[in-house]
């Protein structure tokens, strides 16, 4: 097993746990097994830490405020095709990948589905750019179509000329995404355009400038509200946000040592 075949399934075993909804799971198990071994002092106080817990990651607004320190960081930039930009780097995450994909004959866009529109917003406005669609499938278990697949499918649909078009089919994650696109163009000096949900910026814009890539982050994708909505509760919507801060955070702090010491 190569390096980054063990880095993928370690992140994906080790990301399980750290999503807030399993652990409040494990704590709600950890709780009944200690009323069921009586030890009933230390039982009541993980209940309240729980309570604390739920209420903390139940607030809509506390969520959207963590959220913001990821999604602000980069602007939305003003682009001009006359900047001596090579083109638009595109991150997967866009398109839900699998058997629905093949079975239905149809592209499914997700919530983040930005990160391909805005792309081809760009391709329209600047006839000379050429597309890297950077990522093959982050599943464990691939079904059906890959990601990379459909969204070829995408922009043939979108009459957007092949010759345009780089479809990087290898990687698994954003580590990936740098590593394998780079290897394929050989960007040298060239200037790109980043474009990924707003959240994922910060990790992404990292991983590729250490890799030697000349990007402008472009965010889409928006999760959280600009501002206000510190009362409001809402416990999927919060839970989802929280998710995102968790794994961008670690995932930066992992890719920055990952980054340093594999190029």
């Amino acid at each position: 097993m190569s390096s980054d075949d063990l880095f993928f399934y370690s992140a994906k075993i080790l990301g399980w746990f750290l999503k807030i909804d399993n652990l409040l799971v494990l704590g709600v198990v950890f709780t009944i097994y200690l009323f069921w071994s009586r030890r009933t002092k230390l039982a009541k106080r993980a209940t309240i830490v729980l309570a604390l817990s739920l209420a903390l990651f139940s607030n809509l607004g506390l969520s959207y405020a963590a959220l913001r320190t990821l999604e602000e960081k980069y602007p939305i930039p003003s682009i001009s095709c006359n900047d001596g930009y090579e083109g638009v780097i595109v991150l997967g995450g866009g398109i839900n990948p699998g058997l629905i994909a093949e079975q239905r004959g149809q592209v499914q866009l997700n919530e983040a589905g930005e990160r391909l529109t805005k792309a081809l917003e760009l391709l329209n406005k600047c006839p000379e750019f050429r597309m890297i669609y950077s990522t093959f499938s982050g599943s464990l278990r691939r079904q059906g179509l890959s990601e990379s697949e459909s969204a070829e499918v995408f922009f043939k649909e979108q009459r957007v000329s092949p010759s345009r078009l780089i479809f990087e089919n290898k990687s698994r994650n954003t580590f990936e995404n740098a590593k394998y696109s780079y290897d394929l163009v050989k960007p040298g000096n060239q200037k790109w355009i980043l474009v990924t949900s707003a959240s994922h910026l910060p990790r992404a814009v990292s991983t590729f400038e250490r890799f030697g890539w000349k990007v402008t982050p472009y965010p889409v994708d928006y999760r959280s509200e600009a501002f206000g909505g510190f009362s409001l509760a809402s416990r999927d919507s919060a839970l989802k946000n929280w998710r995102i801060v968790i794994h961008e955070r670690i995932g930066l702090f992992v890719y920055t040592w990952r980054s340093t010491d594999e190029l």
